[in-house]
């Protein structure tokens, strides 16, 4: 019973706990503004390829429009 109300060392313990729960806190924060660099980049990526995609495809698509509006 002696040992249950001895209270030393428990600061050490809380401060063990507080720096593992800091840690995790900006482990978490990290992680996610990683994330957000790597899907902007993504998207990016995706948009710059779409648009070349569709410029190099306008003019078959829509070659008949344009002559026919001509004349």
């Amino acid at each position: 019973m002696e040992r249950l109300k001895n209270k030393e060392g428990n600061a050490v313990l809380m401060a063990c706990v507080i720096v593992l729960v800091i840690m995790l806190i900006f482990t978490v924060i990290a992680e996610y503004l990683r994330l957000k660099i790597i899907v902007k980049g993504v998207r990016d990526g995706v948009q710059s390829s779409v648009i070349s995609v569709v410029t190099n495809n306008w003019d078959n698509n829509f070659n008949g429009f344009r002559q026919g509006y001509a004349g």
